[in-house]
């Protein structure tokens, strides 16, 4: 009887021995692929974990930067509405003095419409007068 190696043949165990050598070296290929992409995921992993820190001390910064600047703002609101507050009790002040001066003027006016009268009957006044002066001479 012959055995199972025995009945192979020389063709057929370099036939097997080449396929076998072609998945060794197809499985070699593949693990090094696997490593370089696995090494890949690595770099990508770090850069990620990188980029977060990057992005959260970037967004620590910004919301540092945006408080200073929020009460930048805030203080010059704050210095603006002071200035307002001065500039409404200038305008008031104004106001006042304009209306006294008006208040004045209105007097002025209404004596000098007076002394414009009198002025125009003065002819008559003086008459008026040196005979009323006459008349206290006489007694």
């Amino acid at each position: 009887m012959m055995s199972a190696a025995s009945s192979l043949s020389k063709t057929n165990i370099k036939e097997a021995n080449d396929h076998l050598q072609k998945l060794h070296q197809r499985i070699f290929e593949l693990e090094t692929q696997l490593q370089l992409h696995s090494l890949h995921v690595e770099d990508l992993q770090q850069t990620n974990a990188e980029l977060q820190r990057q992005l959260a001390a970037n967004s620590e910064a910004n919301r540092e930067s945006t408080g200073s600047l929020l009460k930048e703002k805030e203080r010059e609101i704050g210095e603006l509405k002071s200035q307002l507050e001065a500039k409404d009790l200038q305008v008031q002040r104004l106001l006042s003095a304009a209306e006294e001066r008006d208040a004045v003027m209105f007097k002025l006016e209404e004596k000098s419409r007076v002394f414009y009268e009198v002025a125009e009957h003065r002819s008559s006044l003086a008459q008026i007068l040196r005979v009323l002066e006459d008349i206290s001479q006489s007694k």
